[in-house]
């Protein structure tokens, strides 16, 4: 045994037994044997010492399988807590949400040295998560290989430029604005550097989810497999230089298509609108689960049926529930709208 969870006791021999006959724990090494002060016993992957002791600071040690909790002479509980397998997606709360960019005491330090801005503060009930992530500067980003236990996950390039890796997709690539990735369920990345002030935005379901740690998985890996299921999903790789434009819903503007809606089985569209030629300001109701508009540069006027204009300027966001009226009224020429639709 090269590490242990200290117990401490006031009865070795009670503690013993318990473990042994009612948590699954086995005895693996006593002493002095006269007048057992010590006793170190393994199970369920963890090492447990107990030593006894007159001055008793009682612990809680949870374990991933079903049983009935067991507590010892000290006061210290064995929990068995079953972590719940499969995705846990709360039920949709949706409600009209508007945030702007520059509300910065909105920042707050996340995972790997990166900055979060909530875009759905309310998270509509857990069901759904959108972050603005900030990077400052240039170079590398302390991330890890690890994986997400998510129903849908993607990121766009607002600014900067990022350079990541995925799992049996070939050799780390760069992101630049307008770019943008689906991360389907539990595909090994890294995040590996960020450069000119990195921001992207991050849209997710469930809100609460899984991050697991891949300790020794090597990125990139041999194997390249663009096609690759990943739970019902494949991995997309959108490049904003190398996909034209076509049309949108409404008259005079346009939209590139991500693609993510074909990979995902139609779960998530991702569209990046840009106005054309006479922009149309026609009224528009939105259908389906959950829909969010995202300001990537320039600006637009947007105006709803429940909640009046305001303007959306880069880093702006509106998320918009089922039945929403809303319109777009004078875009800046450069306007880019990211669109996230779950039908």
């Amino acid at each position: 045994m090269t590490g242990a969870v200290v117990v401490n006791t006031t009865d070795i021999a009670a503690d013993i037994a318990a473990l042994r006959e009612r948590a699954g724990f086995r005895l693996d090494r006593i002493m002095p044997a006269d007048d057992p002060a010590l006793a170190d016993m393994s199970g369920h992957g963890l090492a447990l010492s107990l030593r006894r002791t007159e001055e008793v600071q009682p612990v809680t040690i949870a374990i991933d399988a079903a049983g009935r909790d067991v507590v010892l002479a000290g006061g210290s509980t064995i929990r068995f807590e079953p972590r719940p397998r499969g995705i846990d997606v709360p039920a949709n709360v949706p409600e009209l949400v508007v945030t702007h960019a520059s509300q910065g005491d909105a920042w707050v330090s996340g995972r790997a040295g990166m900055r979060y801005r909530e875009l759905l503060p309310g998270r509509w009930g857990g069901r759904f998560i959108a972050s603005h992530i900030h990077v400052p500067g240039t170079g590398p980003i302390p991330d890890y290989v690890h994986y997400h236990r998510t129903r849908f996950q993607l990121i766009a390039v607002k600014s900067g430029e990022v350079e990541v890796v995925y799992e049996d997709q070939g050799e780390p690539f760069v992101m630049r604005p307008g770019d943008c990735v689906l991360q389907p369920p539990e595909i090994r990345h890294r995040v590996l550097h960020g450069s000119n002030d990195l921001e992207v935005v991050e849209v997710g379901c469930p809100a609460e989810h899984e991050t697991l740690v891949e300790h020794g998985f090597g990125l990139p890996t041999a194997a390249v497999e663009p096609d690759r299921d990943f739970s019902g999903q494949r991995f997309v790789r959108h490049t904003a230089a190398e996909t034209p434009a076509g049309t949108w819903r409404l008259p005079g503007w346009t939209a590139r298509d991500s693609g993510i809606a074909a990979a995902t089985g139609g779960l998530v569209t991702v569209l990046f609108v840009q106005p054309a030629d006479s922009p149309s300001a026609e009224w528009s109701w939105v259908e389906g689960e959950f829909e969010l508009l995202v300001a990537m540069h320039g600006s637009v006027m947007l105006e709803t049926e429940s909640g009046g204009a305001t303007r959306l300027d880069p880093g702006d966001s509106a998320a918009l529930p089922a039945g929403e009226g809303h319109r777009l009224l004078d875009p800046s020429d450069d306007l880019e709208l990211m669109e996230v639709h779950v039908p």
